[in-house]
Parts: C-alpha cells; structure tokens; sequence
C-alpha cells in the first residue's frame, strides 16, 4: 500500500534536527541534519578529495588572473563527528566516543603568497566557493600526501581526536609551491629496442 500524504510529512519532518554534533578543529561546533548525515557514506569515496582539489585549483586559476603569487595555501576545517545523543548542551557526554576514522571537511580561507607576502586581495571562500563532505582521515592523509601538497596538521586520527578534546582551536592546512626549479639533473636518454 501506497504512503499517505500525512505519513511522507512526516517523514519529511524528521529530517529536521540534529543528527550529528562535529567539533573542528577551528573552534566551531556544527550540526548536521539527518539530510546531511546520510552523506557520511561519501567518506570512503576516493572522490571525496577531489572536492578539495577542485576548490584549490579554481582558486589558483582565479588568482592567477589578478595576482602575481609563488605559493598558495588552503585552511581545512576538519570536525570530529558525535552522535548528537552523545552531546549535551555543547559537552561531549563522558565516556562517548566519536564516529571512528571519519572527519567532517569544510574547505577555509585560501591565500596567495609571493616570497611570503600574502598577494591575495580578496578571499577566494568568501564568494561562496567552499565544499564540504564526510571522508576517512587516513584516506585524507594519503590523498594529500599522493596530491604532491604540503600539510601542516596532525598526522594522525588519534592525534586529531586529542588535540580536538583538549578545545584549543588549532589549525590545519594544506600548500602548494609553485616556484618553477630547473631541472638540474642531467637528462637521461632511453633507447628503445
């Protein structure tokens, strides 16, 4: 039998409320809605960082059009994700335990620099160009170790569940250089059989 009207309202309603509590490591406390929360299966999509990618080198690309810049550089904001059960007004409840391995990403603020003077006028996130999803940490570090990026952050899930819980906001960010080197080892020649 077919739902009635009513029964998909209300439905629909219970998306509404928080599913979620994520503690990042800027400080912020965000909720998530049932809505959002279901995306968490995202998190062990390789695809997750691409979404990061794509925002860092369209920021590039708009700088380059304005800026001269050697580097450029992308906060993250990483979240230790909570059941919101686990969470009374604000608090983690004692003894509760965060969603194991998985971190809830917001793209930040990205800057241009040039010999380490910031060349950026206008912050790129500002206009509305962040993305946000779920993705495993270790995936994450990988990711940004396989991108050829520098990342400044703990290293580790555990390591960012503890500086989480000590609530001092702390930052974590990831840079590309862009300063062009010459190549100065000599050119191999191959033959081919």
């Amino acid at each position: 039998m077919e739902e009635t009207l009513l029964e998909k309202l209300k439905k629909a309603k219970k998306y509404h409320g928080a599913e979620f509590i994520c503690f990042f490591n800027n400080g912020k406390v965000r909720e998530d809605d049932l809505i959002n929360a279901k995306r968490i299966q995202e998190a062990k999509d390789p695809k997750t960082f691409d979404l990061i990618s794509e925002v860092l080198y369209k920021a590039t690309e708009s700088y380059a059009q304005r800026y001269d810049f050697d580097s450029v550089e992308m906060d993250l904001e990483l979240g230790l994700i909570y059941k919101a059960r686990d969470v009374e007004d604000g608090t983690i409840i004692e003894n509760r335990e965060p969603i194991p391995g998985i971190v809830r990403i917001y793209t930040g603020s990205i800057t241009s620099y040039l010999d380490g003077e910031q060349t950026s006028g206008r912050d790129y996130y500002r206009y509305g160009f962040g993305k946000q999803s779920f993705i495993t940490f270790k995936q994450l570090m990988k990711a940004i170790q396989e991108s050829g990026l520098d990342y400044t952050g703990p290293e580790t899930f555990e390591e960012f569940k503890e500086q989480i819980l000590q609530g001092k906001p702390f930052d974590i960010k990831i840079s590309a250089n862009l300063n062009e080197k010459e190549d100065t080892k000599p050119t191999q020649r191959t033959k081919t059989r």
